[in-house]
């Protein structure tokens, strides 16, 4: 009986050590994470009442503050978000502008 428990914890071990081998040939790292895209950003923004800051974007995703505050400046450049300043100095970004209201919607025209 201890010769098979013994047989079956080497199996084990055996296994596990096949997969991580595996896994590390196929790229995966278990500390890698997925891509913040410009949505998923335009998304957050939403959640907190369309007015973020770098640090705030940073502290809740993936990235470090100096990218998010890269990614920010991107969406700026591209007329989703506008800069503002707090009165303590800090950088914002408003993506107010870019959400349509549900008043503005509801006034819309068929073209």
């Amino acid at each position: 009986m201890l010769k098979y428990l013994i047989v079956l914890a080497g199996s084990i071990f055996l296994l596990i050590g096949m997969v991580q081998v595996f896994r590390k040939k196929k790229g995966y790292s278990p500390t890698s994470h997925f891509e913040i895209t410009d949505e998923m950003i335009l998304r957050f923004a939403k959640l907190k009442g369309g007015i973020i800051s770098a640090l705030e974007l940073a502290s809740q995703t993936s990235l470090s503050p100096e990218v998010a505050q890269k990614r920010l400046e991107k969406l700026v450049q591209t007329g989703f978000a506008q800069l503002r300043v707090s009165e303590s100095g800090n950088i914002l970004y408003d993506f107010k502008q870019a959400q349509l209201g549900s008043q503005e919607k509801e006034n819309s025209q068929l073209l």
